[in-house]
């Protein structure tokens, strides 16, 4: 509204304007204080979901950790194993030798009798 359109209205024309214009002007600060509510809110919600994201890392680098040592673990026994079955396979050529010279033994005393 223009300065001349100001001064023709007459003061009850001025004093309703200046109601409504008081009454949005309430009804803003309302709007803005729900508003700046809503923000704390989801501050509140963010800082929450941040700490259990950070909680979840860290029980993800707790389970990863475990899961190495496992490994390590899985690796140590495999490594073992991988032993013992060399060890089981030189005594299994020995016990081969041993009883092809039982073989070689009897034959040999079959014929002498």
């Amino acid at each position: 509204m223009t300065k001349k359109e100001l001064h023709r209205l007459s003061k009850l024309d001025l004093i309703q304007l200046l109601l409504t214009e008081t009454q949005r002007n309430a009804a803003l600060k309302a709007e803005l204080a729900e508003s700046e509510a809503k923000v704390d809110d989801l501050s509140d919600l963010s800082d929450r979901l941040k700490d259990k994201l950070t909680d979840k890392d860290d029980q993800i680098q707790v389970l990863k950790d475990r899961l190495k040592e496992k490994d390590e673990q899985r690796d140590t026994l495999k490594l073992k194993l991988d032993n013992k079955d060399e060890q089981i396979n030189r005594l299994k050529d020995k016990l081969d030798a041993k009883d092809e010279e039982i073989d070689k033994l009897r034959k040999r005393l079959l014929k002498e009798k």
